[in-house]
């Protein structure tokens, strides 16, 4: 599965082409609360390709010091971290594991042999690294976007017959027949 937030979206409309049409505000309300519940991996998801894209900008930075100490940094860091992600059980995309599984074992490979020239092995590790989870993470952040203009669009739609349900209670309120 190249993406999972893409296929959660088509996830979502093809359930919706299945799905029984809210027939009252009741099942309308039940129906965002288990659509919130459906879409959930797919947020934690992109939390974790954020996170993964943090951790590894942070160990880019480690890389700045000296060989010995930023790679040993690096390592440790990287270690921890992936450490952690095998024990969520929402991951990342498949093409961003293999990025980070590239960076350990470039981290593990200067960790066990100092390169000699660390100005290139940090320059490979922004280009074979950085550069390509920086793309994957972008990818997706352009179906997130694309899935927040559909609920700021739902949002609105909603907020306006909020508003002629309020401004039919005032009026109904205002009848000056009553006294």
């Amino acid at each position: 599965m190249k993406n999972l937030l893409a296929a959660a979206a088509v996830m979502l409309f093809a359930m919706s082409a299945y799905a029984q049409p809210a027939r009252d505000l009741t099942d309308a309300n039940a129906a965002a609360r288990q659509h919130m519940r459906d879409i959930e991996p797919a947020l934690t998801l992109m939390r974790n390709e954020a996170d993964a894209l943090s951790k590894i900008s942070e160990i880019q930075r480690s890389l700045a010091g000296t060989p010995l100490t930023s790679i040993d940094t690096a390592f440790r860091t990287i270690d921890t971290y992936t450490t952690l992600m095998g024990r969520r059980t929402v991951g990342l995309p498949h093409d961003q594991q293999i990025i980070m599984m590239a960076a350990q074992r470039m981290l593990q490979d200067a960790h066990t042999t100092t390169p000699s020239d660390y100005p290139k092995f940090r320059d490979d590790f922004h280009h074979l690294i950085v550069h390509p989870l920086q793309l994957s993470v972008s990818r997706d952040m352009r179906q997130l976007i694309a899935l927040t203009s559909l609920y700021s669009q739902l949002a609105d739609s909603l907020r306006n017959v909020e508003s002629l349900g309020i401004n039919a209670i005032n009026g109904s309120a205002s009848d000056p027949t009553r006294q």
